[in-house]
């Protein structure tokens, strides 16, 4: 990342964030003043990840369509998201 002021008021959506790399990235992501949406399978630490790092936590599995639609569920963003598949 070239510079975190280009970062602050975006929209990240980062997946397969509830450990690992994923969650690694999104806590850069908030360190920049993104908001942040986290999704995985994994629920229970979905929940503590984005309890840890102040992120939207939404279980999500991205093989199976139904639960890739989060209407309702994630805030209206105000600038262009940045979307990361992990």
């Amino acid at each position: 990342m070239s510079s975190f002021k280009e970062l602050d008021g975006k929209v990240a959506v980062v997946t397969g964030s509830a450990s690992g790399i994923g969650l690694g990235i999104a806590r850069q992501f908030r360190t920049a003043g993104m908001h942040v949406v986290i999704a995985d399978v994994q629920e229970a630490a979905l929940e503590r990840a984005g309890a840890e790092i102040g992120a939207l936590a939404v279980r999500t599995d991205v093989r199976d369509a139904d639960t890739r639609r989060p209407e309702g569920r994630c805030p209206t963003p105000t600038s262009k998201p940045v979307l990361i598949l992990g």
